[in-house]
């Protein structure tokens, strides 16, 4: 992996061309927002940065970073949120939040104390940050299942949230 320079630090330079669709595609859909009314992503470059979330958070030195919330409930049993994909390839994932720490991985056997559903670009648009966990389940982009305050937890995370590698 040759290292290459980027405003992101030194990366490498096999992740340029991720970098750049996703910025590409973040900075078009920012600006057609200011214009239009529910601006989608270019239809090219949904897979692409869908897959790009996954490959961050699947990362064991992932880091999160979110100052005004803590996954850490003093449980030592870990909450299992189950993210469903509804189109494209990623199918479904679990969000595994124990002692303060979390972790992606492929969808499990083990039933979700919590699931959430919706379509690629809605997945993306939540985890940057350009549409808000209420926004998506007010207008019918989201659907949840579970406790109300397992899915409150998880709002408040996924609002608060930060990720390493992706903002």
């Amino acid at each position: 992996d040759k290292p290459c320079y980027s405003s992101r630090g030194t990366v490498p330079v096999r992740l340029i061309g991720e970098i750049i669709v996703q910025e590409m595609s973040l900075h078009s859909w920012d600006i057609r927002n200011m214009f239009e009314e529910n601006p989608g992503f270019d239809s090219g470059s949904v897979a692409p940065i869908s897959w790009r979330i996954v490959k961050v958070l699947q990362k064991p030195e992932a880091q999160f970073f979110s100052p005004n919330y803590s996954a850490d409930t003093g449980e030592t049993t870990p909450v299992r949120y189950r993210m469903r994909v509804t189109d494209g390839d990623l199918s479904e994932h679990d969000l595994v939040m124990k002692e303060g720490r979390v972790r992606l991985e492929a969808a499990s056997t083990a039933v979700p104390d919590a699931s959430f559903g919706c379509d690629t670009e809605t997945f993306c648009l939540l985890f940057y940050k350009r549409l808000s966990f209420v926004q998506a389940v007010d207008d019918g982009r989201l659907s949840t299942e579970g406790p109300d305050d397992l899915i409150s937890d998880f709002r408040s995370w996924l609002d608060d949230v930060t990720i390493r590698g992706l903002h």
